[in-house]
């Protein structure tokens, strides 16, 4: 699941867990899932693991922005 899906799936009390249980903010976990966020490699292994790995690594360090390039060429 995307970081962004995972946020517009949880209730706060679910992403106020997952924030404390992976040692960041609620508005940090807000900034990574709703607008691409600078995160660590640290940071990100620690999100997968508080969020019981509905989130994964690869999900979290490499998103593809809705319209990129990647983005378009997986549509043809």
């Amino acid at each position: 699941m995307t970081p962004r899906e995972f946020w517009q799936s949880s209730d706060d009390e679910t992403l106020k867990r997952v924030a404390v249980g992976a040692d960041t903010t609620y508005d940090n976990l807000k900034q990574i899932c709703l607008y691409g966020g600078a995160c660590s490699a640290r940071l990100a292994k620690r999100l997968v693991q508080s969020s019981g790995s509905v989130m994964t690594l690869e999900e979290i360090l490499f998103r593809e922005e809705p319209g990129s390039a990647a983005d378009s060429r997986d549509r043809h």
